[in-house]
């Protein structure tokens, strides 16, 4: 059985490995399903140097800005399994 900072320590290895240009890795939110099965983890990451369409923003900082996007895992409390990796919307 994993405990939570194991659960995120695994979260975060996941989403490295599937996105090893982006940067600044956090845990954002964590849950355990109702069941005690599953760990729930939000981990947040920025995509560098990403386009930026806003004006106020280009005239402050540049056209070239950092977006933060968000994943959910789902991890396996008995095996520390990732079970899934989604979108997470803000």
């Amino acid at each position: 059985m994993i405990d939570v900072k194991e659960a995120a320590k695994i979260a975060i290895d996941y989403a490295k490995s599937f996105y090893p240009n982006y940067s600044d890795f956090q845990v954002e939110e964590i849950e355990k399903s109702e069941d005690n099965r599953y760990w729930y983890i939000t981990i947040g990451m920025n995509i560098n140097n990403v386009e930026n369409d806003n004006v106020i923003v280009n005239n402050l900082f540049g056209a070239i800005t950092n977006k933060r996007i968000y994943k959910n895992m789902k991890i396996d409390i008995r095996t520390g399994e990732t079970l899934s990796m989604k979108i997470r919307k803000v």
